[in-house]
């Protein structure tokens, strides 16, 4: 269930942030992001968004920003990954074994 939540939410919050993306309204963006809280693409895209805001104005040396950057993306991904890869070993389990089980109303 969880999967199909996020592939919804995903795929319904990609048009609606495009066009303030397009128009640079990052703040819009943002807010339309919170609206998709199920969405992996949204908590992804926010996060980059929120950093590349508090960095716009920041005086760091741009090859650093851009480091810290792509740190910050990867460890909003990797949260994202293990959001939804959460109860995925137990139903593996249940399916490997699904095969050994035998009706006993024969």
């Amino acid at each position: 269930m969880a999967f199909s939540a996020a592939r919804k939410q995903s795929r319904q919050f990609a048009p609606a942030v495009a066009g303030a993306l397009r128009e640079g309204k990052l703040d819009e963006a943002v807010k339309i992001a919170d609206r998709y809280k199920k969405s992996h693409l949204a908590k992804v895209v926010v996060a980059g968004l929120q950093e590349f805001q508090a960095h716009q104005m920041s005086s760091e040396i741009p090859a650093r920003r851009s480091r810290l950057r792509s740190a910050l993306l990867e460890r909003a991904e990797a949260i994202v990954h293990a959001e939804l890869k959460r109860g995925v070993s137990t139903l593996a389990t249940i399916g490997s074994t699904a095969p050994f089980v035998v009706c006993s109303e024969r």
